[in-house]
């Protein structure tokens, strides 16, 4: 028998995470850890090296664009599933140009699409999925080469949320 998977939830809503964290524990998939921003999901990334991120595309201190782009300078190969509200977000399409490999809509959580972008062993992926779009995109997509530590994206990710900080007169 395999090693269980090791999921890292970003998600800021506590409810949400809840019902994450239950229907992995479900399926038998180890928490890594849960993240309620982007910065603590870079340093819990780094920290855990897990096998599957899931990655809500709004987030404090740093969306989940700004952290897959991130965690894709960091390593190329984990599978990043984007959460979304709703399937019709320009975000989407950008996430999936930028290497998420798969997206699910919340309100599918509860459903096979979830176990489908999971890839859970004996769940079928129907041509027509509601919810998702897999993108096979092992490779970043600029094609450089995996870094080995998070402190260059994490630097500049803190860099870029006081910038925006400093713009909308926050600080």
């Amino acid at each position: 028998m395999s090693a269980a998977k090791r999921v890292l939830i970003c998600e800021d809503d506590a409810d949400a995470r809840l019902l994450i964290r239950s229907i992995l524990n479900t399926i038998h998939f180890e928490i890594a850890g849960e993240a309620e921003t982007g910065i603590q999901a870079l340093n819990l990334f780094k920290e855990t090296r897990p096998d599957i991120v899931l990655l809500d595309i709004q987030m404090p201190q740093g969306d989940g664009l700004t952290v897959l782009r991130f965690l894709r300078e960091i390593d190329r190969q984990v599978r990043v599933i984007l959460l979304t509200a709703d399937d019709t977000s320009h975000s989407v399409n950008t996430a999936l140009k930028l290497g998420a490999n798969d997206y699910v809509i919340k309100s599918s959580l509860t459903t096979p699409r979830f176990l489908q972008a999971l890839q859970v062993e004996g769940v079928s992926q129907p041509e027509d999925s509601a919810g998702g779009e897999e993108c096979k995109s092992d490779e970043a997509p600029d094609g450089e080469t995996k870094s080995k530590t998070a402190e260059g994206p994490q630097r500049r990710m803190a860099t870029t949320e006081r910038r925006e900080e400093k713009k909308s007169g926050r600080r």
